[in-house]
């Protein structure tokens, strides 16, 4: 695998982990309240969000130093 699509595999993943990050929050329909307490798209908003943005972090961390370094 070539450096130049390993980092854009990387990139697409972290465009789309932040986008799922977004959508957790969201005030969608959803049957039971989340933890802080609000309706939102995802019942564990404030974790599943914190997973999803601290995964796309060190992905971006990854990238950044398969661009720098190899």
């Amino acid at each position: 695998m070539t450096k130049k699509l390993l980092t854009a595999g990387l990139l697409a993943t972290v465009v789309i982990l932040t986008a799922l990050a977004i959508i957790t929050v969201l005030p969608r329909g959803s049957s039971k309240a989340n933890q802080m307490g609000y309706v939102s798209t995802c019942p564990f908003a404030p974790l599943s969000t914190a997973m999803l943005l601290v995964t796309a972090g060190v992905l971006w961390v990854v990238r950044s130093y398969i661009r720098t370094r190899l």
